[in-house]
């Protein structure tokens, strides 16, 4: 997320002191919700936390928190520098002035000190993830009431900066809250429950006075990412999408790709002209604006859902880089929806830009279509680092489902050779699919018809392949949720 350098992690240039605002900020420093509560909170919760997931997240919340109490600081020292007497007075800063002078002395906004009460360290992983998730809302409330006191561009930009960074520390606690496993404990079982209307994991026991429980759907996100076109991506993706729905599952298909061969597949062969797709909500997400629910999403008559995208996409590219938390933007739409679908598959575009980081920053899996040839066999070694450097970075819940071989052309001795050399290369380490996509002219027809294999060739070779792979897909989910109990 961050590392150190002899500058702070986001300037704060401000030109006009104000000593109002540097007593209102202070309790970001020393406040109950303050950065340097939150810094000792995080770094003392990783010694009792036994997920070394959840560790690593503490540890880079923690020692970020500590960045942004150089910045609240810097803030409050430039706002009170070079004060006259007259201000000081004037302003209700003469108190503090006489204790401290100008010193930086962390204290709430009511002029209390900081206390180590605001620390709270149980030792508990499932109480202190709680807490943490708590104290981010805690704080991104205060920067809120922060911003609608200050009226300073210079004040402001930072304050929003770090504002930001609170609601990316929640997204990141609600992904160690969903590392914890789901297992029983006595006779108390831990669920995943929505109790007015946030998501929450506790016990059933201590449930026990609520009357009604609302169960929803957490959806399994899978991105289908390779950097090399051509690859059977856009078909896999619809194909799997249509094959789950047809096993009862609610899903939804996003297309992240400015080419928009997703959204053309799916019969909308002029995606520029939709009214909305998914750089509009991204778009709205960086400018913190409200998302409608339902905004976009387009229903397809085989049952799925598609948030389709156009070459507006690949501006949005560009404006991420200088973004705010910008690897996090596709995964906040997401988290926004996840609880309507069992299953969220993205369509990535052919490159390992901003776009697909974002993309295996949101997704709990990956399934990487591998051409049956031998330059695209070739070319997962960069791709296999990326997402090692995602799950290291920036998503630790991140896994590879496995390597699908497509365009397999079982008449042929040179395909039958890719095959074995992808499972004797990285079968060892990554599971390959047993379920192969047979090269077929039937499906290379579906684009044009905007329908998938199961309804232009149902009883074909490759439906018969997606089913295989859907069961196949299934079977591990199944899996994966018995070894967590």
């Amino acid at each position: 997320m961050w590392g150190y350098e002899k500058k702070l992690q986001y300037p704060v240039k401000i030109k006009n002191p104000d000593p109002v605002a540097a007593k209102i900020i202070m309790t970001q420093l020393g406040g109950p919700d303050g950065e340097m509560g939150a810094a000792a909170r995080y770094l003392n919760q990783r010694y009792t936390m036994p997920y070394k997931e959840c560790k690593a997240i503490l540890t880079d919340i923690g020692t970020e928190e500590l960045a942004h109490q150089e910045m609240i600081a810097a803030i409050v020292y430039q706002l009170t520098r070079n004060l006259t007497p007259e201000q000081i007075k004037r302003d209700g800063f003469d108190a503090y002035f006489v204790d401290h002078t100008t010193g930086i002395f962390p204290q709430s906004a009511s002029g209390l000190p900081f206390s180590t009460a605001a620390i709270q360290c149980k030792g508990d992983a499932i109480t202190d993830l709680f807490e943490d998730l708590a104290a981010e809302q805690k704080a991104r409330t205060t920067y809120d009431n922060l911003l609608r006191l200050i009226d300073d561009p210079d004040v402001r930009d930072p304050i929003k900066f770090l504002r930001q960074r609170e609601v990316t520390h929640f997204q990141r606690f609600g992904d160690a809250k969903r590392i914890l496993p789901n297992t029983n404990s006595g006779s108390k079982k831990i669920i995943n429950i929505q109790y007015y209307g946030v998501t929450v994991i506790k016990t059933v026991t201590s449930f026990c006075f609520i009357k009604r429980r609302t169960y929803i759907l957490n959806a399994q996100v899978i991105a289908i990412a390779n950097q090399k076109g051509g690859v059977g991506k856009t078909t896999s993706c619809v194909n799997l999408g249509v094959a789950l729905a047809r096993e009862n599952k609610k899903v939804l298909l996003i297309d992240s790709d400015p080419q928009g061969s997703l959204s053309i597949s799916l019969g909308h062969h002029q995606p520029d002209k939709l009214p909305i797709t998914i750089s509009n909500i991204m778009s709205k997400i960086l400018s913190d604006q409200s998302l409608i629910k339902g905004e976009g999403i387009l229903h397809h008559e085989e049952g799925i859902d598609l948030m389709p995208a156009d070459i507006e996409l690949s501006g949005m590219e560009v404006s991420l880089v200088n973004a705010m938390s910008r690897e996090t933007i596709l995964r906040q739409y997401i988290n926004s929806v996840r609880a309507q679908y069992t299953h969220i598959l993205i369509d990535c575009q052919p490159s390992l830009g901003m776009l697909t980081i974002n993309a295996l920053a949101a997704a709990d899996r990956v399934i990487i279509p591998v051409q049956a040839e031998y330059l695209p066999a070739k070319g997962l070694e960069q791709l296999l680092y990326t997402i090692s450097k995602v799950k290291r970075q920036i998503n630790p819940k991140l896994q590879i489902d496995g390597i699908l071989l497509t365009m397999v052309d079982s008449r042929t001795n040179f395909a039958k050779e890719i095959s074995a050399l992808v499972r004797n290369t990285y079968g060892s380490k990554i599971k390959i699919f047993n379920s192969e996509i047979p090269h077929s002219v039937r499906a290379k027809e579906i684009s044009a018809e905007g329908k998938s294999i199961f309804s232009h060739d149902p009883n074909g070779k490759v439906a018969q392949a997606y089913k295989n792979l859907t069961s196949e897909l299934l079977r591990l989910e199944r899996q994966r949720i018995d070894l967590s109990r």
